[in-house]
């Protein structure tokens, strides 16, 4: 069953929301400018240290340590090896891998709010809200008590904090034929496989359960009556063993051991991993493009910064024109356009300002560009005021 509420917000609260939303659409169109500088940046320096790593590289045996190649960039393929024995101490469970990762979930209530919003004549708004519940796995705490206080919603009590937390063990050192990987190489490093539990392993812990109901499901540890029809507050805890296997890793080689590589020409420490065998120009071409796909994630969020601030900087106009729905909506769009005209142009003159300092030629381009899009805005608007004032 579905709870419905509905929510009416006169017109005066509606402009003072919006007025007050002003200041917020300020601030993120200000913390725009800082992204967009950090992210060319960065994006500038990663491509520098991966264009300087492919011309460095050199592929050495793992089987044996070339001392020729010490504090070179190496490119080194081979099996995987951990002698560090990994435990999960509070379940007695330990196995030998490059991470031993415990996930814990309870089954609780869970709330979904639906709204559908409507403007009426005057500048109300009436806002319709659907809550309707769920039972789900969860591998955090879902506090009922923050559920709205309607008739479906009673009963609806989730027992509190998971009684176990989810937790991963990771091996500090692993070997790559002759060579020491370090902790933050090995992170990146091997497959993940269920580990499966018996009830020879549940007998050891038992009586840690404090009287709840344990039994073997499916490979890991369920705290209910019955799997088959889990109830609010059952528990389940599974396994999981990152195993080494064939891997790749682009380092430094320093002594016996792989390491990020640093150089006095590098922005940042440079370290790339791989699971199974990658040529070096594969494993430098993935780590481009991952690099190229992060700059244009965070330049779409950069500039939806820009464009949201200034929706909200222009939201207490459409709000006002809201007092005729119909004139309202087309208001805001016509803002929204608005808005769309002038975060554009200010987003691209931002970067090419970025562009300045770390790509210059096309940093110049970029302010080309941008000079001709304002200039086509000027000119645009200035023949639309030479036609309006022709037909007047």
């Amino acid at each position: 069953m579905a709870h419905v509420e509905y929510e009416e917000e006169g017109w005066f609260s509606r402009i003072g929301d919006s007025i007050k939303g002003i200041f917020g659409g300020i601030a993120i169109f200000m913390l725009a400018f800082p992204l967009i500088f950090w992210n060319e940046c960065r994006a500038v320096k990663r491509a520098q240290d991966l264009e300087l790593g492919l011309g460095s590289v050199v592929t050495a045996k793992a089987d044996s340590i070339d001392k020729g190649n010490e504090g070179k960039l190496v490119h080194v393929q081979g099996d995987v090896k951990v002698d560090e024995k990994l435990e999960d101490k509070t379940f007695q469970i330990s196995a030998n891998g490059l991470a031993l990762e415990r996930k814990v979930e309870m089954y609780q209530w869970k709330e979904n709010v639906k709204k559908e919003s409507k403007k009426k004549a005057g500048g109300k708004k009436v806002t319709k809200k659907t809550y309707t519940y769920e039972k789900t796995w969860s591998s955090s705490e879902i506090k009922s008590s923050n559920f709205d206080d309607n008739k479906e919603a009673k009963g609806k009590v989730n027992p509190g904090p998971l009684p176990y937390e989810s937790k991963t063990v990771a091996a500090k050192s692993a070997t790559l034929g002759k060579y020491k990987l370090s902790e933050g190489i090995t992170s990146g490093l091997g497959e993940s496989s269920k580990l499966t539990m018996k009830e020879a392993d549940l007998k050891k812990i038992e009586k840690d359960f404090k009287g709840q109901k344990a039994k073997i499901h499916d490979g890991g540890i369920y705290l209910g009556k019955n799997p088959a029809k889990p109830e609010v507050g059952d528990v389940r805890i599974t396994f999981n063993l990152k195993k080494p296997g064939k891997a790749t890793v682009i380092a430094g080689q320093y002594g016996d051991k792989l390491q990020a590589w640093k150089h006095k020409d590098l922005n940042d420490p440079l370290v790339l991993t791989a699971n199974g065998k990658k040529s070096p120009e594969k494993m430098f071409e993935n780590a481009v493009s991952s690099n190229n796909m992060l700059t244009w994630v965070l330049r779409l969020v950069s500039w939806l910064m820009m464009f949201g601030g200034l929706s909200a900087l222009f939201r207490p106009l459409s709000v006002i024109a809201d007092v005729i729905p119909f004139i309202g909506g087309l208001v805001g769009k016509a803002f929204a356009v608005v808005s769309f005209l002038i975060a554009t142009p200010i987003w691209f003159l931002c970067v090419a300002l970025a562009w300045v300092v770390a790509r210059p030629l096309l940093g110049i381009l970029m302010l080309l560009g941008a000079g001709l899009f304002f200039g086509a805005l000027i000119f645009a608007a200035m023949k639309a005021r030479e036609a309006s004032a022709s037909t007047a």
